[in-house]
């Protein structure tokens, strides 16, 4: 789970695209950069040329909520996936969580 993080792009980076970018990596055959759930980050992006998200279509089982909130000046929109509603999520992890799951 991506959750609580905070993104803030003033537009005077050309070099930062996207809000979050989630990608796959294949190493000693384990993929990773699949079934993330991204929950209540907030962004401001400037006016980028961006997403608030942007999902590398080679990933699988990826999750945007919609309670990612506020993402502002992300032209190209909140995700190159469609936000869904995620209020059966309740659990936020702890890294601990995380590792031991």
């Amino acid at each position: 789970m991506i959750y609580g993080n905070s993104v803030e792009n003033s537009g005077l980076n050309a070099f930062l695209k996207d809000g979050i970018q989630v990608h796959q990596k294949i190493e000693a055959g384990i993929a990773y950069g699949n079934h993330n759930v991204l929950r209540k980050n907030t962004m401001s992006l400037g006016g980028t040329a961006a997403y608030g998200f942007d999902i590398q279509s080679s990933t699988w089982g990826n999750t945007v909520c919609s309670d990612n909130t506020p993402i502002t000046g992300a032209t190209l929109g909140i995700s190159n996936l469609g936000p869904v509603a995620c209020a059966a999520l309740t659990r936020v992890p702890s890294c601990p969580a995380v590792l031991n799951n």
